[in-house]
């Protein structure tokens, strides 16, 4: 009898032992996990993650994710959460070797040890960026940092300019400089032309990026404010459009900018 009854309360303490557990291990005992599993659990603490985002910790809190990154883009640190980005600019990139070597002495102070600060900026106008309620349409197509060099300029045509009403296509033609009218970049080329491509003759140059008018291989701008690049186009004839819509049928012109923004 003694034995039996010692028994039997070595099995109700097993009992109350094994109801100790908690409702975790509970639920994990049963198969059932706790919806979310949280991260000091060992789970995400999320119920649902966004497809094809990249996941980042979050401390002890759900586990998160970025928005999907288009196509091309890579995964920028910005000091807190990522994010999906396409600007390829790097503030502290410099060169390797060979580079300059930089001064040393009493009152000298380098400034900037050599960065990477050239680039090739590329814009494309369709015709649909041609609807002023006048015979100039201007188009501010870039505007220069304080302290650019802008080296050169390429203008493409990639459709000719055609005139559906109002405007005449024989007539339209196009400058590029600072001011709307400014012939600093390119004097004036036909919109109308097949496709073709100006400033890469030099008559066709403005002058400041001329043979004749370069300084220190190209224009070098204010250091005091940011300069505008502006397209201004022409129709002898007829006005662009109603403000709106354009009156033209066709055409379309890219331009490439060479620049260096000095540090």
């Amino acid at each position: 009898m003694r034995r039996l009854t010692l028994r039997l309360a070595i099995l109700l303490v097993c009992a109350l032992a094994c109801a100790r557990v908690d409702q975790a291990q509970a639920q994990i005992i049963s198969g059932v996990l706790p919806t979310p599993v949280t991260v000091p659990q060992g789970g995400t603490g999320a119920t649902t993650l966004t497809a094809n985002g990249v996941l980042y910790g979050n401390a002890t809190g759900p586990i998160q994710a970025t928005a999907v990154c288009g196509a091309g883009s890579y995964l920028r640190g910005t000091g807190g959460a990522p994010v999906c980005s396409n600007d390829l600019a790097v503030a502290t990139a410099t060169l390797s070797t060979p580079k300059l070597t930089p001064g040393a002495g009493t009152g000298i102070t380098v400034n900037d040890p050599g960065s990477v600060r050239t680039q090739v900026y590329k814009v494309s106008l369709a015709k649909e960026a041609f609807a002023a309620a006048a015979v100039t349409n201007n188009t501010v197509i870039a505007t220069m940092p304080v302290g650019t060099i802008l080296h050169s300029v390429v203008a493409r045509v990639t459709q000719a300019f055609v005139c559906a009403a109002v405007c005449t296509t024989a007539t339209l033609s196009a400058t590029l400089g600072i001011a709307p009218g400014g012939t600093e970049f390119l004097v004036s080329f036909d919109l109308d032309a097949a496709i073709a491509t100006f400033g890469d003759a030099n008559a066709e140059m403005g002058s400041a990026l001329s043979i004749a008018g370069q300084f220190n291989s190209g224009y070098v701008s204010s250091f005091t404010q940011a300069e505008p690049v502006t397209l201004q186009a022409t129709s002898g004839t007829g006005n662009w459009g109603d403000g709106v819509n354009t009156n033209l049928s066709a055409g379309a012109v890219t331009f490439y900018l060479l620049a260096t923004v000095l540090p």
